[in-house]
């Protein structure tokens, strides 16, 4: 073999070794260790700053609470009346928020055809009117004077 052979074989067999060993012999996962550890300490960051909840994204969270509260079966009636009177009082302040969003929308649409300006105004009278049954449906229930043992869920379904 000449001179010139060895030196390509000598090349080619590193380059090979090197590939070998980055593949097999565990330089692969070093890397993936140090990936997967940079990702790990960013999501821990989103954790410990989440995003700011939009007002629709609590009110949905405040009816799950009210469901929650009536679905209770330990917690006597009263208490029940007085966590959803606090629920109602959130709503309340989350409907302000949401109908102001309501009214930014509006701004912003109102260069669009009469079609969407229609959808909206549509829409905003059927959460008018869902929000309206559902604080009737609360009032009910807080002027409501229940025996032991009754329970106050069948006002929602």
């Amino acid at each position: 073999m000449s001179k010139r052979h060895r030196s390509i074989l000598k090349t080619v067999s590193t380059v090979v070794l090197f590939f070998f060993s980055w593949t097999f012999g565990g330089l692969f996962d070093v890397a993936y260790a140090a990936k997967s550890a940079t990702e790990q300490k960013s999501n821990s960051a989103e954790v410990k700053n989440p995003r700011k909840q939009k007002p629709e994204e609590k009110f949905q969270k405040t009816i799950e609470d009210i469901e929650g509260i009536l679905a209770d079966t330990v917690t006597d009636t009263d208490t029940k009346k007085g966590k959803l009177k606090a629920k109602k009082a959130e709503i309340e302040s989350l409907d302000l928020e949401i109908k102001k969003q309501f009214s930014d929308t509006e701004d912003k649409i109102k260069d669009l055809p009469e079609e969407i300006k229609q959808r909206h105004r549509d829409f905003v009278k059927k959460y008018e009117d869902n929000l309206n049954e559902f604080k009737a449906d609360l009032d009910d229930i807080e002027k409501t004077k229940t025996e032991e043992g009754s329970e106050l869920v069948p006002f929602f379904r």
